[in-house]
């Protein structure tokens, strides 16, 4: 009998040794598993923070692309209006035929510039690949508008 007790002693303490070094084995296994987590984690953040870093410096090189563009444009829109306030002023001058003809080049003019600096406000709101396309249209018809008023002083002053 106490052969028996001392081997369910045995048996026990060897079990409790075994189930406590299980324990502990899971315990530290579940401890790596966090700091690998934890780690995976922060260099997932890092690597999300550049990408985030270089989405910011993209957007803010397509914004300064925009601004110079609008400033560029709105500057030839510009010029293109006060040219045609000097050309207004002979236009005052002129009879007959040449004057409606150069009326009708001024309504022209006035529709280009319109729909310049519409186009020139739009840039504005143009976002990623929209803005390339929004540049080219704006540009476009402030070459229409020059256009316009080439035309314009070459019904006025017959070059």
């Amino acid at each position: 009998m106490i052969r028996s007790l001392l081997l369910c002693s045995a048996l026990a303490t060897f079990a409790c040794d075994d189930a406590e070094s299980a324990k502990k084995e899971a315990a530290d296994k579940t401890e790596e598993a966090k700091k690998a987590a934890s780690e995976a984690a922060a260099k997932s953040s890092a690597e999300a923070q550049k990408v985030m870093e270089k989405g910011a410096e993209a957007m803010e090189a397509t914004k300064k692309a925009v601004v110079e563009a609008q400033a560029s444009l709105s500057k030839e829109v510009d010029d293109a209006e006060r040219k045609t306030t000097s050309l207004k002023e002979k236009i005052a001058k002129l009879a007959g035929e040449k004057k409606k003809n150069a009326e009708a080049a001024l309504a022209e003019v006035d529709k280009r510039v319109a729909d310049s600096k519409a186009e020139v406000t739009k840039l504005t709101n143009a976002v990623g690949t929209d803005v390339d396309a929004t540049k080219a249209k704006a540009q476009a018809q402030v070459d229409g508008l020059k256009k316009a008023v080439e035309n314009l002083d070459t019904t006025i002053n017959g070059k």
